[in-house]
């Protein structure tokens, strides 16, 4: 008896350590993608008629990353990290709030919206004092195709060829709905944020003994913001117009560098008119590789778009190595 269990432990060892070895061999990787986009406004009309508005989106998805004969990465749609969602409010003083969620199990699409409905009545800054009455509608995710959500990743970490199509499901009769939900859309064209090369020049090379600063491409965001603008709403895709006044440039250099690591930092505090007063107040992107062969570990953005006022929107975005 203890002889069998010991060839079957050995025989399922076997399978297992075969299956990741072919894993290995061929270069697949999961890797994780978080966004969020945030957006707000507050103040007064005529000086006493008061508005407030709120939107969030968020998501997060893992991708399956294989690497091409040419260094490039293919990144295929694996699954679903946590509930995706979009919260924002109906009214023009802020006082009716919507919550939809996307996931593949409705069940806890319908969990997850009562608990973040509450959450967001109680905790949101400012806002959450407002709210007098909120409504949940859970949706199902119709695919789990490696096509849901797919992108190219070259070297210098510049995406390419976003596509997808989670097929988001309204599986319940909503009275009188009309509210734009998209936000599988609007992660696409997040993804498209990392449009630039983090890399002094086109040949990766061995950037350790950069000690210098140096600086992206010029950088335009209008057609990106002008994209998520269209899926947001289709008054604000009517009626905001984004167009950048002039391109930015991110200043990059070395933070740190470890025989199996290199940190990248770039940054830039532009205050460039995008929208009416609003301006791209800050913009920064952290990048982690494996110096040994350039495998991307970590690679964040955050973006920042204010008025004076405070009114405006972050986007924060990361893609992250699961197992690093």
């Amino acid at each position: 008896m203890i002889r069998r269990s010991l060839i079957l432990f050995g025989l399922v060892f076997w399978i297992v350590g075969a299956g990741f070895s072919a894993f290995a061999a061929n270069n697949k990787v999961i890797y994780t993608y978080n966004f969020v986009f945030r957006g707000d406004a507050k103040g007064k009309i005529l000086l006493i008629i008061p508005f407030r508005v709120y939107y969030e989106a968020k998501g997060s998805v893992n991708f399956m990353a294989e690497k091409e004969p040419d260094g490039n990465s293919k990144f295929s749609y694996y699954n679903i990290v946590n509930t995706a969602y979009v919260a924002r409010t109906l009214d023009f003083s802020g006082k009716k709030l919507c919550l939809m969620t996307a996931d593949y199990d409705l069940v806890r699409s319908k969990a997850f919206g009562k608990e973040k409905i509450a959450d967001l009545k109680t905790n949101l800054p400012y806002y959450s004092k407002y709210i007098r009455s909120a409504y949940a509608y859970p949706f199902e995710i119709g695919t789990r195709s490696p096509g849901a959500a797919a992108f190219f990743r070259s070297v210098e970490g510049i995406h390419k060829d976003v596509s997808g199509d989670f097929h988001i499901i309204q599986r319940f009769n909503y009275k009188n709905f009309d509210v734009n939900f998209n936000v599988d859309k609007i992660m696409f064209e997040t993804l498209k944020g990392f449009n630039h090369s983090f890399f002094p020049t086109r040949n990766p090379g061995d950037i350790t003994g950069y000690d210098k600063e140096w600086l992206s491409e010029p950088l335009d965001f209008t057609a990106i913001m002008n994209a998520i603008a269209r899926h947001v709403s289709a008054y604000v895709g009517k009626h905001v117009k984004f167009k950048q006044q002039y391109p930015i440039r991110l200043k990059y250099k070395v933070a740190e560098s470890t025989d199996s690591m290199i940190y990248i930092v770039g940054d830039s505090a532009p205050y460039v008119k995008i929208w009416g007063e609003i301006v791209i107040k800050k913009f920064s992107r952290r990048i982690k590789i494996n110096p040994k062969d350039n495998t991307l570990l970590l690679d964040e953005i955050d973006l920042d778009l204010r008025n004076k006022k405070g009114n405006g929107g972050t986007i924060i975005l990361s893609l992250k190595r699961q197992d690093w």
